[in-house]
């Protein structure tokens, strides 16, 4: 009796040890990643509890900005003030469809977060701020994209040779992004599923890019470079078949 005894208190024991090692490893090693997990209630709440950073073009038009919720669970909601022109670089901030383009892609900045410690004062306090983020294209360059566009399907990307920046990326067919952070979730999967519905005349959805989602031949656009390449590299090869053709 006395043996069995002793083997259930070690396996008591043992089972403590166990408990201790798990409560160590959730409370201890895991838990940073647990409080900043995408599905953690208090992650999600902070989100849409707190304004973020504005998102603007590089002319200072607004794209994209927190504004006090009139209804719905959380007190903001991300407001595009441009609509359907910048939707797929700017993306958008939703409760049930999480976050895409720009908004998540410099999430880091835009959401609250805590200042760096640089002065002896920052040490001392814990202050919250959100950053701005902005991009490189601006409204003139877009608008001029659709009007390029005239309505077809397509896009239509402008790029500085000099740096590389984006100064207009525009896709046609785009949707409009406001009703997908209204903050009342019927309107949200209405227009998730209107966004993401092929149309039966172009083929394709509007929350598509076709910009970078989708792969277009240069067609005759493409033979200036390669002319400039001839001219750089082998202009007699130009100019012995100057005379058969014109440019």
């Amino acid at each position: 009796m006395a043996r069995r005894i002793r083997w259930l208190g070690a396996a008591i024991l043992l089972c403590f040890a166990a408990l201790l090692v798990q409560l160590t490893n959730l409370q201890v090693l895991k838990a940073h990643q647990y409080a900043t997990a995408p599905g953690n209630p208090k992650v999600i709440a902070q989100r849409y509890d707190q304004p973020r950073g504005v998102i603007e073009s590089a002319d200072g038009v607004v794209l994209a900005e927190s504004v006090p919720a009139t209804s719905g669970a959380y007190k903001y909601q991300r407001q595009y003030p441009e609509g359907p022109l910048f939707a797929h670089i700017v993306g958008y901030l939703s409760p049930i469809y999480g976050v895409t383009g720009v908004e998540a892609a410099s999430d880091q900045y835009l959401a609250s977060h805590t200042k760096p410690v640089r002065t002896l004062g920052d040490l001392l306090s814990t202050t919250t701020l959100t950053d701005s983020v902005t991009l490189t294209m601006t409204t003139k360059l877009q608008q001029d994209a659709v009007a390029a566009l005239g309505g077809r399907v397509g896009a239509v990307v402008v790029v500085d040779p000099a740096t590389g920046a984006i100064k207009a990326m525009y896709s046609n067919p785009t949707f409009d992004p406001n009703p997908l952070t209204a903050n009342d979730a019927a309107t949200e999967r209405q227009a998730y599923q209107a966004a993401n519905t092929r149309s039966p005349v172009s083929g394709f959805a509007p929350a598509v890019s076709l910009a970078y989602q989708e792969i277009f031949p240069p067609g005759s656009t493409f033979k200036t470079i390669t002319t400039a390449a001839a001219y750089d590299h082998a202009p007699t090869l130009v100019r012995r078949y100057q005379k058969y053709y014109t440019w």
